[in-house]
């Protein structure tokens, strides 16, 4: 068996041979969030093995709260160096889902946010519904906050959002939620009745295509 596999005696018989199928660590953290993404500081892997499949799954764990799981299958072996696996999110961390909320009270859209963050659009929002679910399930004490810094941060909302609204009066509501999308929100958790009464009608633009349909649909037929 030596002879065939080419090792000699003390390969066989003294080298401790370990089996690493994501290669020597430490490992490349993917969290575009933090200031080390791409960078090799994940030092904690936990190897799990699939009965089913032989499939090899590594689980990666940064300190920043950021996770995700790489798989190698049995046909793959072990991965080399610049090779990647199929890679899968288990848990984005404190640090992402902050830059989440940092970046669409800005006023950047969610489908920027998520390109930004190399996730899924659906992803971004189930974070953001969630964080404003959390800020709104709350009472004012439980928050910390006083009725009087309520008011005050009431008031300053409600000045931005007319302003909005007198300088775009050509635009319709959904254009003017994401002029002041933080604004917005604030307001149609904590004073949605003002906002309602405040904002102006939808508007209903009818769609313009350019498509000549009688000469598709002949040239399909």
């Amino acid at each position: 068996m030596a002879r065939f596999l080419g090792i000699g005696a003390d390969e066989l018989f003294i080298k401790e041979l370990n089996y690493r199928p994501f290669g020597e660590g430490p490992w490349v953290c993917l969290n575009p969030a933090a200031d080390h993404f791409i960078e090799p500081v994940v030092e904690n892997l936990l190897i799990k093995y699939r009965r089913k499949n032989k499939n090899v799954n590594g689980f990666f764990s940064c300190s920043c709260g950021f996770e995700y799981m790489e798989t190698v299958t049995k046909e793959q072996g072990e991965r080399s160096k610049g090779q990647r696996r199929f890679v899968r999110v288990v848990k984005y961390g404190p640090l992402w889902e902050a830059k989440v909320w940092e970046l669409l009270e800005s006023g950047m859209g969610t489908q920027e946010v998520a390109a930004r963050l190399n996730a899924d659009i659906k992803t971004v929002k189930r974070y953001a519904f969630k964080k404003e679910q959390g800020k709104s399930g709350k009472t004012a004490e439980e928050k910390g906050i006083s009725s009087a810094e309520f008011e005050i941060k009431k008031r300053f909302h409600r000045e931005k959002w007319l302003q909005i609204v007198r300088e775009n009066q050509d635009k319709g509501r959904l254009e003017l939620r994401r002029l002041a999308k933080y604004t917005c929100v604030w307001l149609c958790k904590n004073d949605r009745e003002w906002w309602e009464k405040n904002s102006l009608a939808k508007k209903y633009v009818q769609a313009h295509s350019n498509v000549g349909w009688e000469t598709r649909d002949k040239e399909i037929l």
